[in-house]
């Protein structure tokens, strides 16, 4: 006799047999969810609850946050500009994941890999990366979860949402320093200037300096709970990138475009190892996948087509910002493009790349909290705790730790890409291009007839992607690192 399927279990609740009927038993994580419900800032807590009707807690939110009445008008309009959870914030959250210390590093990998195997790269990272988040959307309508542990956990089975939570934190708390250690960098040459302090230009003075922005700007950025509450600094650090960008443009036209030297240094391809060595710096450029549960799930009204859209517009903008990062600061500089291209410039006898310093300084800061989210996420699942549960100060106290490590190894490791490409091969592309297909294909329902030939391959062709990008990314940039070591 053939047994009906079960029904989907929401998370915090368990199934007990009583005379042969099945019951849905909730546990003491979800009375407690609904007595901290006015904890909750803004969302839909519904499917946590293993209710069917979705829970508006915004009255309750209202409730205990007042805006003063002069700033209602600046609150109606940035709310119609960019609305909690719409198209265009889920766009900028998206783009903002991405454009951060990678761009930084891309004239290098252009350096690393050639114009062309760099170009290809970049075409197919935003490609997949595109339909990984859409795999992604698919399993948040399928099962209501919000973030990759709690789907890996149900879905993959229980183990896998250890390993799955582990590589997040790894990667994010990598990226984290990788920030740090841009913010450093990008600090060096306004600091370095004759007329600047004598202990400003020492590495201690940096370190001072570096430490005071996080304090100042990187750290409180990390304490909401929700990731939309970040869409207005990402969207204008995503502004200020695509400023930067121009200023590359332009600085290349006007000075490395005229040198015959260095444009006999282009390599327009390379070949072997050396054309894979900028393949884990471009992965963890891609890495917007790390916040895609969250946005999915906070997107209002939630919708996977909308959520495609936005992530396609999101990716083929950046795609567009990296290539013309990454082909101007190339041929701008040449050779000397080892690492961060940050170090070559002279801001302070240059004022319109002084103010590019300026909004990278602001969508670093972005970039940081955006990776937090997803470091948060990781951590608490690993605790057994939920941000909506959680008192705030206690929340921020668990923000403190982890914040306070990045900053002080991103004070100690010198280098860039070595970081970058190491979190973008092994756990950027785990996470980013071999988990979404897994959790699309135990979702249920996956045959070729269900979900047509389209979506059955690129699905395949996605998993088979990912596989190759971590084992030869990450050989590839072991194998360069312990070379340059012995060098």
């Amino acid at each position: 006799m053939s047994q009906e399927p079960r029904e989907h279990i929401p998370d915090g609740l368990e199934v007990v047999q009583t005379n042969g009927e099945e019951e849905n038993k909730e546990d003491i994580y979800g009375d407690r969810l609904r007595v901290d419900l006015g904890d909750v800032d803004k969302g839909k807590r519904a499917d946590a609850m293993g209710t069917t009707e979705p829970i508006d807690t915004t009255d309750v939110v209202q409730s205990k946050r007042r805006t003063p009445r002069a700033l209602v008008p600046f609150r109606i309009a940035f709310q119609t500009v960019l609305p909690h959870g719409g198209a265009l914030a889920t766009g900028f959250n998206l783009a903002s994941t991405s454009l951060g210390a990678g761009i930084i590093s891309l004239p290098s990998s252009f350096n690393l890999s050639g114009i062309v195997m760099a170009t290809v790269y970049l075409v197919l990272i935003a490609t997949a990366t595109t339909y990984a988040l859409y795999l992604v959307a698919k399993v948040v309508e399928i099962t209501g979860y919000r973030n990759y542990s709690q789907a890996t956990r149900h879905i993959l089975g229980r183990g896998t949402d250890i390993v799955i939570a582990i590589l997040m934190l790894i990667l994010c708390f990598g990226g984290s320093i990788s920030y740090i250690i841009a913010m450093s960098t990008l600090l060096k040459p306004i600091l370095g200037h004759p007329g600047s302090p004598a202990y400003l230009k020492t590495k201690s003075g940096n370190q001072l300096i570096t430490s005071m922005i996080w304090l100042a700007l990187m750290f409180p950025l990390v304490m909401p709970k929700q990731i939309n509450a970040l869409r207005y600094v990402s969207g204008l650090g995503v502004l200020f990138i695509v400023y930067f960008v121009i200023c590359i443009v332009v600085h290349s036209v006007q000075n490395g475009f005229h040198n015959p030297e260095i444009r006999s240094q282009l390599v327009t391809m390379r070949y072997g190892n050396s054309a894979l060595e900028g393949l884990g710096s471009l992965l963890f450029s891609y890495m917007s996948q790390i916040n895609g549960f969250e946005l999915a799930y906070e997107m209002q009204p939630r919708s996977v087509t909308r959520y495609t859209v936005s992530s396609a517009i999101s990716m083929a903008v950046v795609g567009v910002l990296y290539f013309l990062a990454g082909f101007f600061g190339y041929a701008d500089w040449g050779d000397r493009v080892k690492d961060s291209v940050l170090v070559l410039y002279d801001p302070v006898n240059e004022p319109y790349i002084l103010v590019g310093y300026i909004g990278i300084i602001i969508k670093i800061c972005a970039a940081f909290s955006l990776h937090f989210h997803a470091l948060r996420d990781a951590g608490y699942h690993l605790l057994r705790l939920h941000v909506d549960t959680v008192p705030y100060w206690q929340h921020c106290l668990l923000m403190l730790v982890p914040a306070t490590l990045a900053l002080i190894c991103g004070l100690f490791i010198p280098t860039l890409n070595t970081v970058l490409g190491l979190l973008g091969s092994l756990c950027g592309g785990t996470i980013g291009m071999i988990i979404p297909p897994l959790l699309i294909m135990y979702c249920g329902n996956f045959s070729l007839r269900k979900v047509g030939i389209v979506n059955y391959a690129a699905t395949y062709l996605l998993l088979i992607g990912g596989v190759v990008a971590v084992v030869f990314g990450t050989s590839t940039t072991i194998y360069s690192t312990v070379g340059q070591s012995f060098v």
